[in-house]
């Protein structure tokens, strides 16, 4: 999964991570990681990003529509502007994809 266009996005996949784990990812932890993402490849950019952090922590992910919801009332965290940033990617990687 590790590629130029990719590199921007599994980092972001590991800054959600670290943050839901409040640790520093291991080496053997990405290796973890990499491989839940690659067991997901088939499935777009977002649903592999999230089957990975809830594999990993054991938490799902924050959704989208949760996120907006949370915003209206107590603003964002910094763990929802972080999911936010992994979707980002994740579209930026889809509409690549798509070509």
């Amino acid at each position: 999964m590790s590629t130029l266009n990719t590199d921007r996005f599994v980092h972001t996949v590991v800054k959600v991570i670290q943050k839901c784990t409040m640790a520093e990812l291991s080496s053997q932890g990405y290796k973890l990681v990499m491989n839940y993402m690659n067991e997901a490849a088939d499935q777009e950019f977002s649903v592999c990003a999230r089957y990975a952090i809830q594999k990993y922590t054991g938490n799902p992910v924050p959704t989208l529509e949760e996120i907006r919801e949370r915003n209206k009332t107590s603003g964002i965290t910094p763990l929802d502007d972080l999911i936010l940033q992994m979707e980002y990617e994740a579209a930026r990687l889809e509409k690549i994809r798509e070509r």
